[in-house]
């Protein structure tokens, strides 16, 4: 059997294998032997280049992304489960698979004994992800696992796991002298987390922690390499978390999802003078309250390119609204240091399915690479004093053209009358449902259209140039009747209005399509059709 060597997974080139280090050719010959034994020409999969085959292996299994926080722990597992199915494919892959270290380098600490001491010793001298998901009982056979895993240490670089079950033996693992400990994910219960606070006072390898429901106690010379850092927390998030802030000079990217019940569980009183995080590149936050946003905020320092989001589970009709819209446009467009009005911003609504047991809207604000997320629990709060907030947020970045996504189809007109007031350009509208009435909206201020010649000059959505609609029942004709009502306005004031309609996925009727381009070309609109049905 060939043993594969670790290490040995950069991707050859189509030259011949000669000159590659011994463990790439070994690669190479091994997986060529399992493909090629008991060769079937009529299978697609065998009459690949060997190079192509070999990138697929190499890439299946070159694990090094299990250390990486953004790729969830129940990702392994089912990454795991993909390599258990290639296993099946033959024998000679089946064998190849188990020969290869990178294939035990993910060792969950659920299993048995023998199991992971088997499991270790076959990873060889891959670096070790520790991880542990969905334990159904209590492990408890925490010394015999300890001596099984302190053979190992130097090749530890990362531990992840949200079972409580476990968290007895997480802790004592963080007494043993980790040096090489790259990656730390923990999420218990609020009983262990004064357990789990501390680490090893010699630990200064450490480039990634998400800590859930706890907060790190770490010294400057432990976390100065600290490239991520998540901190998830129901507790009080304090000058305990600008402090440990302080001293990660070399965060890159950075998650604080503080979710409090009340304005006082924001403490950051005597975090002075705050922190600063000049290689900041990724800036992910969450608030329940403006308050407790704006509070921390004020005590972080980032760079003006950022990439930041902002999520605010309520404004509560206890916040003023002036300071709310004040807040939140600093935050999507800095005035310090001084910064240009943006020349686009994007909104999305996303409203819930009738079938959703959730009945939160959410609001999405973007500019450039900052965006707002607003959370509203009825239609009629959003469009009531969240809806004055965004209002206000535009008029303070100076009405810049803005696209608007609206998604789902749960009472989006009362949204629709608001938005014809802003400098809208594009307008994106999914729906499951007739948009008739959508469409109507859009070309007066009423669920239905006037008929006969209409003569005002008060029309919604005066800057609209382009109309996305997907996934919606329509009549055809309301959308020339749509155009066609404004004309007389248009000519008398030398304005133009909707250039482009583009329906995608609808089911048509009321007339031919090929009408209605004609009606609309001869008013200056162009319309195209993608997977539509005329009925």
């Amino acid at each position: 059997m060939v043993v594969i060597l670790p290490g040995s997974y950069s991707l050859l080139s189509n030259e011949n294998p000669t000159g590659h280090s011994s463990g790439e050719i070994a690669l190479y010959e091994a997986i060529e032997f399992a493909v090629r034994r008991r060769r079937n020409s009529r299978v697609p999969f065998n009459i690949l280049p060997i190079d192509i085959i070999h990138h697929v292996f190499a890439e299946t299994l070159d694990l090094h992304w299990i250390h990486d926080l953004d790729f969830p722990v129940k990702s392994i597992e089912a990454h795991r489960t993909k390599l258990y199915l290639l296993r099946r494919v033959s024998v000679s892959w089946n064998a190849l698979i188990l020969a290869t270290p990178t294939y035990w380098a993910a060792v969950n600490l659920g299993v048995s004994l023998p199991v992971l001491e088997t499991a270790l010793a076959r990873a060889q001298n891959s670096p070790l992800c520790l991880y542990s998901l969905e334990l159904t009982s209590e492990v408890s056979d925490h010394n015999q696992r300890l001596a099984i895993v302190a053979k190992r240490l130097t090749q530890l670089r990362s531990i992840r796991t949200s079972e409580t079950r476990i968290a007895g033996f997480c802790q004592r693992i963080l007494r043993l002298p980790l040096l090489n400990l790259a990656t730390v994910e923990f999420s218990f219960d609020y009983g262990w987390s004064s357990n789990i606070q501390t680490f090893p006072k010699e630990l200064r390898t450490l480039r990634q922690i998400k800590a859930i429901k706890w907060i790190p106690d770490l010294s400057p010379g432990q976390i100065q390499h600290l490239r991520k850092l998540t901190i998830g927390t129901s507790v009080e998030l304090g000058s305990k978390a600008i402090e440990l802030l302080a001293a990660c000079t070399n965060l890159v990217s950075l998650s604080i999802k503080a979710h409090n019940s009340y304005a006082g569980n924001y403490n950051f009183g005597s975090a002075s003078p705050g922190a600063t995080l000049p290689h900041l590149q990724v800036l992910d936050l969450e608030f329940d309250l403006i308050k407790g946003f704006k509070d921390f905020s004020r005590l972080l320092v980032t760079p003006i390119n950022v990439q930041a989001s902002l999520a605010i589970d309520r404004i509560y009709e206890t916040d003023s609204t002036s300071q709310a819209i004040d807040d939140l446009s600093d935050f999507l467009c800095p005035k310090n240091p001084p910064s240009t009005p943006p020349e686009a911003v994007t909104m999305r609504f996303n409203y819930p399915l009738k079938t959703s047991l959730s009945l939160r809207v959410k609001t999405t604000y973007t500019v450039g690479s900052r965006s707002l997320r607003l959370f509203s629990s009825r239609v009629e709060e959003l469009t009531g004093r969240y809806f004055d907030v965004i209002k206000g947020i535009q008029a303070n970045l100076e009405d810049p053209p803005t696209t608007i996504e609206l998604v789902g189809y749960s009472k989006a007109d009362r949204i629709i009358r608001r938005l014809g007031t802003l400098n809208v350009r594009v307008l994106r509208v999914r729906f499951h449902e007739t948009v008739n009435d959508v469409l109507a909206l859009i070309g007066s201020h009423e669920p239905e259209l006037p008929s006969g010649t209409v003569d005002t000059t008060e029309w919604p959505f005066e800057s609209l140039q382009e109309l996305f609609i997907e996934g919606g029942s329509m009549d055809i004709k309301q959308l020339s009747r749509v155009v066609g009502i404004r004309q007389r306005y248009l000519r008398a004031s030398s304005k133009s209005w909707l250039k482009k309609v583009a329906l995608i996925g609808c089911y048509l009727n009321g007339r031919s399509l090929e009408k209605a381009e004609k009606e609309l070309s001869k008013m200056g609109v162009t319309i195209s059709k993608t997977d539509c049905t005329t009925f």
